[in-house]
C-alpha cells in the first residue's frame, strides 16, 4: 500500500531497469539485521510487490549494494539473510563495487558512482537509526552506500551533510521505503535497538 500511494509501482513498471538497494552496513552471523541492516522480510515484501503487483519480470530487477568500507558485500548480504531472499525470489544480485562508475563533484567532494544505478529506477530501502555524525540516518544517507570506498571516506571527512545533500540532488531517484521495525540508537552499528512496529 505504501508503494502504491507513493506512485512507486507505476513508476517502477515503466522503468527499464529497477534496482533495489538495501542497507547492509556490515553484518555478523546471529542476529544481523535488527536496527542496522534492512531485514529479509522487508526485502522479500518489496520484491514481491515489484514482481507480482507491478508485473516487472525478474530480468529487469536487480538487487544491488555496496557494504561499508573494508566489508565484503556479498558476505554481508549472505550473513544478513538477504542473499537467500534474492535467490528465493529469482532475481539477480550485484556488488556495486564491481559496476562501471563515473566521477561526480558532490559539493566539492569527489566520488565515483555506479552508472547502472544512476541510470536505473532506484528503490531505496534504508533503516531507521541514529548516527554519530549525522544525528539521524535515513533515506538520503543510505544513498552514500552506492559510492566507491575513497569517495565514502571523503564524504565523512567533509562532515557528510553537504556532500550527502549534493548526492541526493545528483540524480532522479525512484522511491524510498524505510524499514523502521527496529530503530538503532547510537548507530551506524551499535547494539542498542528500539523496536518500532512500523514501516515508513
Amino acid at each position: 500500500r505504501c508503494l502504491a500511494a507513493l506512485g512507486g509501482i507505476a513508476d517502477a513498471a515503466r522503468a527499464g531497469r529497477v534496482i533495489v538497494k538495501p542497507n547492509v552496513h556490515s553484518s555478523h552471523p546471529g542476529a544481523p539485521f535488527h536496527g542496522s541492516t534492512t531485514s529479509p522480510a522487508m526485502l522479500r515484501a518489496v520484491l514481491r510487490v515489484l514482481l507480482e503487483d507491478a508485473g516487472i519480470p525478474p530480468t529487469r530487477l536487480l538487487v544491488a549494494e555496496r557494504s561499508a568500507v573494508g566489508a565484503d558485500t556479498r558476505e554481508s548480504m549472505r550473513n544478513a539473510g538477504l542473499l537467500r531472499v534474492v535467490e528465493e525470489m529469482g532475481v539477480a544480485f550485484a556488488d556495486m563495487g564491481e559496476m562501471p562508475t563515473t566521477e561526480f563533484d558532490f559539493g566539492g567532494v569527489l566520488a565515483r558512482a555506479p552508472i547502472p544505478v544512476l541510470e536505473g529506477f532506484l528503490v531505496n530501502l534504508p533503516v531507521a537509526k541514529t548516527h554519530v555524525q549525522t544525528t539521524i540516518s535515513g533515506a538520503v544517507k543510505n544513498l552514500k552506500g552506492i559510492l566507491d570506498d575513497e569517495g565514502k571516506k571523503r564524504f565523512h571527512r567533509a562532515g557528510l551533510h553537504g556532500p550527502v545533500a549534493a548526492l541526493s540532488a545528483a540524480a532522479k531517484w525512484g522511491v524510498h521505503l524505510m524499514d523502521a521495525r527496529f530503530s538503532l540508537n547510537h548507530g551506524p552499528t551499535a547494539p542498542l535497538e528500539i523496536p518500532i512496529p512500523s514501516v515508513a
